[in-house]
C-alpha cells in the first residue's frame, strides 16, 4: 500500500516536470476544482409551527369551514384557529375542565368559537399574565376571537 502511494507520487510529480513551460501556463489545470454549492430553485421557507395546546385537546380535526363544518356538541368547547402548516382551520374540542396553554395560535382575523359547555359554565380566555381577556357563559353561539393575545383557556 506504501509502495503504491509511492509510485503515484512520483508518476504525479514526472507528469508536472513534462509539461512545457509555455503549455504549462496555457493549458488548463489537469485537477478538477473543488465543488460550490448550487443554490437554484425558489428559498426555503421558514418552518411554520402547528398550532397546539397542553395539555391536548380531547379531539382535533381539520375543516375547511372551522367551528361551522361540525355541531359542537353539548359539553363542549369548540374553537377554530388558522393552522398555517396545512392552510386550513384546526378546531380543538375541549371537554374537561383545565387551564390549556396555547402554542403557535396565531389571529387572522377570522377565529371562532363555540362554548356548549353545561348551561351556565364559564370559560375565560387569558392573557399573558393571566388576567382574563374574554369570558364567556354556556350555551353560547358561534364567537369571533382575536387569539393574538390570548395565551391561556380556563375552561369551566
Amino acid at each position: 500500500m506504501m509502495f503504491r502511494r509511492l509510485l503515484i507520487t512520483v508518476a504525479l510529480a514526472a507528469a508536472t516536470l513534462a509539461v512545457p513551460t509555455g503549455a504549462a501556463a496555457s493549458e488548463p489545470a489537469l485537477l478538477p476544482k473543488p465543488q460550490q454549492a448550487v443554490m437554484s430553485g425558489p428559498a426555503v421557507a421558514a418552518v411554520v409551527p402547528e398550532p397546539t395546546m397542553s395539555p391536548p385537546a380531547e379531539k382535533v380535526y381539520w375543516s375547511v369551514s372551522g367551528v361551522h363544518d361540525r355541531r359542537c356538541e353539548t359539553g363542549t368547547l369548540c374553537l377554530d384557529v388558522w393552522d398555517r402548516t396545512r392552510s386550513t382551520w384546526k378546531v380543538f374540542i375541549l371537554r374537561e375542565c383545565v387551564t390549556r396553554t396555547l402554542h403557535n395560535f396565531n389571529n387572522t382575523g377570522n377565529e371562532e368559537f363555540i362554548n356548549h359547555q353545561t348551561p351556565h359554565t364559564v370559560t375565560r380566555f387569558l392573557g399573558r399574565g393571566g388576567n382574563v381577556l374574554v369570558s364567556s357563559t354556556a350555551p353560547s353561539h358561534t364567537t369571533p376571537i382575536d387569539w393574538g393575545p390570548i395565551w391561556y383557556i380556563d375552561v369551566c
